[in-house]
């Protein structure tokens, strides 16, 4: 038997609501879905910050 999983974006909020107000599983996956979103994020900002700190000047040559 196939399963056919349907994938969505579910906005913090609702995750939120869902975490507070599931049924006996629910809020322990919407949870897991909200650290996981916090953790992706925390490693964009990181990236984002350091990213321009190892681009290469304007009109430098660079060694390859």
């Amino acid at each position: 038997m196939h399963r056919h999983l349907l994938l969505r974006i579910v906005p913090p909020h609702m995750l939120k609501h869902l975490a507070e107000t599931g049924d006996t599983r629910l809020p322990e996956l919407a949870w897991r879905t909200l650290v996981a979103s916090e953790q992706f994020r925390g490693g964009r900002q990181a990236i984002g910050a350091i990213t321009p700190l190892a681009a290469t000047p304007t009109g430098a040559k660079r060694c390859t």
